[in-house]
């Protein structure tokens, strides 16, 4: 069945998870717009559209008149946004009526990249917000918030996959109780969160002095984003993933020992670590 909204995201995880989301629960769009992008990796929305017969547009310019026309083409009741690398004008903005889905729990965590900022501040609770769109960047009134802990996940890919899937639960609700047609119980909150940026290669540092616990899941959650690294004798190591032996140590200083090319220990009052790295 298809409903007569639009899904508009770009070819990653999010927008594909969302989109499999839809389809399994009968609620498939009548077109996904995809922000056509130079990447190495494979096209994982466009997979999903031709694997179950759902048209799809890509396009390099999500503000062009070509998208704004077929939006007027079809005449969408909605359009859902779930992970754009563009911001989205007014001229298109007015076509028809745009939700978001945000990584982030609005309006305290704004931009796209809180997800990393959170991590790296060692949280646990992870939330994601479906809201309506605005010129202004994450903004919106908001339709729903849904957070979820996630103490237990660990690895980076396991850890942002299920974020998103938290995700595409939330959108999946927000039909279910037809949320987004329920105007007058959308709230907007007139407290001022913090916009997120996009981190840089020297956020990816790790800093050793943090408790062991602290580190293991730091460092594991970051590899979705690239390597975390530390200098050791002024060079740097890329760490490929991190084991907590135990998180108590008698140990008082902070001290790294070599095991072969492949593997450090680390040692602090705090615990144990195991590192797996990167070979130069």
């Amino acid at each position: 069945m298809s409903s007569n909204f639009i899904l508009m995201g770009r070819g990653g995880l999010l927008s594909s998870i969302v989109l499999n989301k839809l389809v399994e629960t009968n609620l498939s769009p009548k077109l996904v717009i995809i922000e056509d992008v130079e990447s190495d990796y494979p096209n994982l929305t466009e997979i999903v559209c031709k694997k179950h017969s759902i048209d799809f547009v890509l396009s390099k310019n999500i503000n062009g008149h070509e998208v704004i026309n077929v939006l007027k083409k079809h005449n969408p009741n909605m359009v859902l946004v779930a992970s754009l690398g563009t911001i989205i004008n007014a001229e298109t903005l007015s076509v028809a009526d745009f939700f978001n889905v945000h990584m982030g729990v609005l309006p305290y965590f704004k931009g796209a990249f809180t997800n990393f900022w959170k991590i790296k501040s060692g949280d646990d609770i992870f939330g994601v917000t479906i809201h309506e769109m605005t010129e202004k960047i994450d903004s919106g009134k908001i339709v729903y918030i849904k957070e979820k802990d996630f103490s237990d996940i660990i690895h980076g890919y396991d850890f942002i996959r299920q974020n998103y899937i938290m995700a595409a639960e939330a959108v999946f609700f927000c039909f279910k109780e037809k949320l987004f047609k329920k105007k007058e119980d959308f709230f907007f909150s007139e407290e001022k969160g913090m916009y997120y940026k996009k981190h840089t290669r020297e956020d990816l540092k790790i800093d050793f002095s943090l408790p062991c616990k602290k580190l293991y899941k730091m460092i594991n959650r970051l590899r979705f984003y690239g390597k975390p690294y530390f200098i050791y004798k002024e060079r740097e190591i890329e760490i490929e993933s991190a084991q907590l032996l135990t998180d108590y140590n008698s140990e008082k200083k902070l001290i790294f020992k070599i095991i072969d090319e492949s593997t450090m220990i680390f040692y602090s009052e705090t615990g144990i670590l195991e590192l797996k790295i990167c070979r130069q």
